[in-house]
């Protein structure tokens, strides 16, 4: 049976979009709206069509007496942009979607490539997981450039743009706390081991939490229904992600602090670093300090150029980490429909690049290849790896 109002739709579509009609076809069947153009079909899902009814049909119903009436498209309001009904409230750009599947992808492999060469088995499920997830999101975004009206690409890029910096964020806490070992465990508040527990940890309850408000979400996208509460649960995930970070930064400057002043916590140590046992991170307490490292550790002013270009490569690739973090929150407690969400650019700077840069950043001072053997003490080993 022809439907008018999906006939309408598919055409107020085609025409607003810049598509030419006269190569296309439009067909309708009840309850989905489609309309195929040079081989490609875009399906309107039947939520969009009752959306767009009083735009289509003028506010009117459907009956068998008024169908030749509603054959015209003169009844169209052509005034109306389709972009109002997409669930972006934007056209996601196709090349910088692609641009963005391309450096992830590229930024993957070379991390596996880096995690396999050095035998860094810790980076596979946190840097490169976060790579791969981010790879998925943006190819979503792919999909959405192409359907701009379907609600599964979208519902697809927002979980996954959401959860894809979180394994990022724990790499960054297990790095912080193989630099505090080798620089001097004495000049921190935690033992170098609790921060890889500790903070992934809150990093895995934040996934969890942003996990489960982007599934609400999304099935209230689904269902036509209101996704407040999704995006609620989703910001608490994110806002105590953030209060994490927050943490994090506190506990490694003044770390970094501590160890150029040389201003130890406990004051016993100094002096005696070689002969006292530390823990190790593989839980070993009978492991000691090696002389090197303890020769190393008694002038906190001494930093090799290499540990230096590391640890502001983690501080830089946590200031990015920090930056999304804060625009997320902004984004989702502005609202589903507010400006921030709704505008592009926004999402492609403050989100895509600042991950980019992050995980890029790893790439290039990846530890295990600007760490010396000084302020290394075999992250590549076997009980370093099974521990962490």
């Amino acid at each position: 049976m022809y439907n008018p109002c999906t006939y309408n739709t598919a055409i107020l579509l085609l025409w607003r979009c810049k598509i030419k009609t006269q190569h296309c076809r439009q067909a309708a069947r009840p309850g989905i709206g489609s309309y195929y153009c040079e081989g490609v079909q875009h399906m309107l899902p039947t939520h969009l069509i009752c959306r767009l009814h009083r735009v289509c049909c003028m506010g009117s119903t459907y009956n068998n007496s008024t169908s030749s009436l509603f054959r015209s498209s003169t009844f169209l309001d052509m005034s109306v942009d389709p972009v109002a009904f997409s669930p972006y409230h934007y056209f996601p750009t196709e090349y910088v979607a692609i641009l963005f599947v391309s450096l992830f992808g590229l930024s993957t492999a070379l991390h596996v490539g880096q995690s396999i060469y050095f035998r860094a088995w810790w980076a596979l499920p946190t840097i490169a997981l976060a790579g791969l997830l981010e790879v998925l999101g943006w190819s979503a975004r792919i999909w959405s450039s192409i359907s701009p009206f379907l609600l599964s690409p979208y519902e697809m890029q927002l979980t996954l743009t959401i959860l894809a910096p979180t394994p990022l964020v724990a790499g960054n806490f297990v790095i912080l706390g193989r630099i505090i070992r080798d620089m001097g465990p004495q000049y921190s508040r935690l033992p170098p081991r609790w921060y890889a527990i500790i903070f992934c940890s809150f990093d895995i309850i934040s996934l969890i939490v942003q996990a489960v408000g982007g599934g609400i979400a999304a099935t209230a996208a689904g269902q036509g229904t209101d996704p407040t509460l999704g995006g609620h649960v989703m910001l608490g995930g994110i806002v105590f992600q953030m209060a994490t970070i927050t943490i994090y930064v506190f506990c490694a400057l003044e770390f970094f602090i501590r160890y150029i002043k040389d201003t130890p916590l406990k004051s016993s140590r100094k002096g005696s670093v070689e002969a006292k046992p530390q823990t190790s991170i593989s839980g070993d307490s009978t492991d000691t300090v090696r002389p090197e490292i303890a020769e190393h550790s008694k002038r906190g002013s001494v930093m090799s150029k290499k540990l230096q270009i590391m640890t502001f490569a983690l501080l830089f690739s946590t200031l990015c980490l920090f930056i999304r973090a804060v625009y997320r929150t902004i984004e989702l407690s502005d609202g589903w429909s507010g400006r921030i969400i709704s505008t592009q650019v926004y999402f492609n700077v403050l989100d895509g690049t600042m991950i980019v840069l992050a995980i890029y950043t790893l790439n290039l001072v990846h530890p295990d290849l600007f760490l010396t053997p000084v302020e290394r003490t075999s992250m590549a080993s076997p009980d370093l790896e099974k521990n962490i």
